[in-house]
């Protein structure tokens, strides 16, 4: 799966083909937006190959899709992802799979072949980039499940 953000501003699309992508204004975010009001931190892209979900990391400016502020969102092709001032057209390109027409049997031989497709040149998904305070060096990623709701529960989308 392959997101592409295309500046609403105008520009050259971005193409983003790791699973997960942290956005900020820092060097060592996949994805570096020179921009003021982009936080240090700002947000990540994640992909699992069926969709693909934003979470704001706390931005002081926020992070929307389609206008509406949120913490967490699944976003799809047409939505409009805008990161602080930052404001882009997403696309989205699932893979799909190769389909090949059955092999016939060659005359005076009865046997099947099996065709089996393999991705090519796919390459792994390049560590993390280190944090302050992120001392663990496994290159895993580790998606919390939200707590249960209660007084101090911030909600995955804000009023306007």
């Amino acid at each position: 799966m392959q997101i592409k953000l295309t500046p609403i501003a105008g520009g050259r699309p971005i193409e983003l083909e790791r699973e997960l992508t942290v956005v900020g204004r820092l060097d060592e975010c996949d994805l570096k937006l020179d921009d003021k009001s982009v936080s240090k931190l700002h947000c990540v892209l994640f992909c699992d190959g069926q969709q693909v979900l934003v979470r704001d990391l706390g931005s002081t400016n926020g992070t929307r899709v389609n206008g509406q502020r949120i913490r967490r969102a699944s976003i799809a092709t047409d939505d409009q992802l805008s990161i602080a001032n930052c404001s882009f057209r997403v696309t989205v390109v699932v893979d799909k799979p190769l389909l090949l027409d059955p092999v016939p049997n060659q005359v005076g031989r009865n046997h099947n072949q099996t065709v089996r497709i393999e991705p090519i040149g796919r390459a792994s998904p390049a560590p993390l980039p280190q944090m302050a305070g992120n001392e663990d060096s496994s290159d895993s990623v580790v998606l919390e499940a939200p707590p249960p709701p209660g007084k101090n529960q911030l909600p995955d989308q804000y009023p306007d």
